[in-house]
């Protein structure tokens, strides 16, 4: 399997990808506030790179 991205991990994103998770998928998430990226469940899917900013 390959890697499944979730991109916002608020209310709705957050439950979806601890679930995709748990079922077996690697699961990188990315928010647009760090503090928000994965923290229902810290472990159980690796967290992407930060904000870009410029250009």
């Amino acid at each position: 399997m390959g890697t499944i991205g979730c991109i916002g991990l608020g209310i709705m994103g957050s439950p979806m990808a601890v679930n995709l998770a748990k079922a077996g998928h690697t699961v990188a998430g990315w928010n647009r506030s760090s503090r928000r990226r994965l923290s229902a469940r810290p472990g159980c899917a690796r967290r992407s790179g930060g904000r870009r900013r410029g250009g």
